[in-house]
This record gives C-alpha cells, sequence and structure tokens, in this order.
C-alpha cells in the first residue's frame, strides 16, 4: 500500500524509502495509535483494516474490502511551538538523540527541543520546562510543499517558534515580515524560525541546488571513468606480468685457427 501511493505521488508515513531524510528515523518509530505522531506529520488520512481502531477524532470517508479510509480533520502543517533547551545531534544520531522526546507526551504539548544540527546553531529556548498552554495560534497557512513554498502567519502571545511539517535543510530560505532570516531546525527533524512576540507573516522557500545538469554530467563522466580505468589498470598490468622477458645479445667473437 504504501508503494501504490508512493507511485500516485501522494505523501506517506511508514515507508523508508532508499534515500533517506532527516524525516525517516522518525517515521519507522510512528505509530497510528499516538495522536500526537499523527499531528505531527500532519496526517490527513488513514487506511486501516476494519478491526483496526481509529483514532477519536477521525471521521469514516469510505470502506472497500476490509480496508476503511478515514480522514482526520484540521490537519495543519504549521504550528507554534515552544522550544526547549537543545540537543546536539547528526545524521547518525538523530533518530536516537530525541527517541526519548518522541515517545513522550512533550509533542503534543507543543513543547520541541532545538537541534543543534552538525554545526548549525539551535534556537534559543522559550520555554525550561513544558508549558502549560500554547504560545500563540497559526492564523492561516498556504503550504505547496512540492514547490518548496509555505507562508505561515502567527499571533505569538511570547515569544515562540513557527514550525514547519518538514525535513531540514539549509537550503530552505526564511523570512520574517519580509526581513531574510536563518533557517532553524526544531524536532524531531524539521524546519522552524523563532519570532518574537506579535503577529507575523512567516514565509518558507526551498532553493533547490542549482544547475543538476552540470551535476548529472560530471556522475556520468565519474561512472565512465569507474568503469574504463580498472580496466585500463588491469591490462596493464597483465601485460608487465606476461611480457617475456627481453633477449641479451652476446657480443660479436671472431673464431679463427692459430
Amino acid at each position: 500500500m504504501y508503494i501504490v501511493l508512493l507511485n500516485h505521488n501522494l505523501e506517506g508515513v511508514g515507508f523508508v524509502r532508499p534515500t533517506w531524510s532527516l524525516s525517516s528515523p522518525f517515521e519507522y518509530r510512528f505509530s497510528d495509535s499516538n495522536a500526537s505522531h499523527l499531528d505531527l506529520f500532519a496526517v490527513r488520512y488513514l487506511i486501516l483494516e476494519a478491526d483496526h481502531n481509529a483514532p477519536p477524532q477521525a471521521e469514516r470517508v469510505a470502506a472497500r474490502g476490509r480496508h476503511v479510509l478515514w480522514e482526520i480533520p484540521g490537519t495543519s502543517y504549521s504550528e507554534l511551538v515552544e522550544v526547549l533547551p537543545p540537543v546536539a545531534a547528526g545524521r547518525t544520531n538523530l533518530g536516537i538523540s530525541l527517541a526519548d522526546w518522541f515517545r513522550s507526551d512533550l509533542p503534543g504539548r507543543g513543547a520541541h527541543p532545538g537541534v543543534a544540527f552538525e554545526g548549525h546553531d539551535a534556537p534559543a529556548p522559550t520555554a525550561a520546562d513544558p508549558p502549560v498552554e500554547a504560545p500563540g495560534r497559526v492564523v492561516s497557512e498556504r503550504v505547496n510543499l512540492r514547490d518548496g513554498t509555505a507562508t505561515v502567519t502567527v499571533v505569538a502571545d511570547r515569544p515562540a517558534l513557527v514550525l514547519l511539517k518538514t525535513s531540514f535543510d539549509p537550503r530552505w530560505q526564511v523570512s520574517i515580515d519580509g526581513v531574510p532570516a536563518e533557517p532553524e531546525m526544531i524536532a524531531p527533524s524539521f524546519v522552524g524560525r523563532s519570532v518574537p512576540a506579535g503577529r507575523h507573516v512567516v514565509r518558507f522557500e526551498y532553493e533547490p541546488f542549482p544547475r543538476y545538469d552540470l551535476l548529472l554530467l560530471v556522475g556520468a563522466v565519474c561512472l565512465g571513468a569507474l568503469a574504463i580505468v580498472p580496466r585500463w589498470s588491469a591490462r596493464r598490468r597483465a601485460r608487465r606480468v606476461g611480457a617475456p622477458e627481453p633477449v641479451r645479445e652476446l657480443p660479436e667473437t671472431t673464431i679463427g685457427s692459430s
């Protein structure tokens, strides 16, 4: 079923593809019975077997065979969250470093550790302890992750972080009320940006790597070299090993009678 969805270019949670993203370690820790996980990954639809209990907030949409399609209303790709003290992590230990947080009730309470990821600065904490109430609200969002764009309007009652539920990458471009700002990484693996109290419009735009045609050309040349150079070296070694020893010429002698 995961592959069927992927073949239709539909976003899904749970199928760890050959090319991993930063969110992959959390996808295989994901639980469809955990409401905070559903919200964290902006899951709108669930396809479950008929005897599988759906989340309380889910609405039945359709059924076919032994499967039922459920919809979770009010799904949002953005959120205004509190920032807890940071965790230092890299690609190889991100999932392990945040596993305890992911299993706790903190994601459902809107409390996320900042992530100091491979040399990037973590966002400044806005709370030392889990919050009692939300730091504000999202007024509106316009999100098109296929085009790599999102515009989120928030009203923050105190300093907080605007979280976009997609994997962090340094190539994300962020602006706050039209002023450029650096992207920040927030648990579990998402991009975000801290904002002060007040009403703000935060714009996210992913800037793809330029000149993919040049990268493909370099890749093709490297593949060709990998295929040709070993054969060429092997032939040279074979010629050296199999070549006959040169015949030494004897000096000329004169045979005569004494």
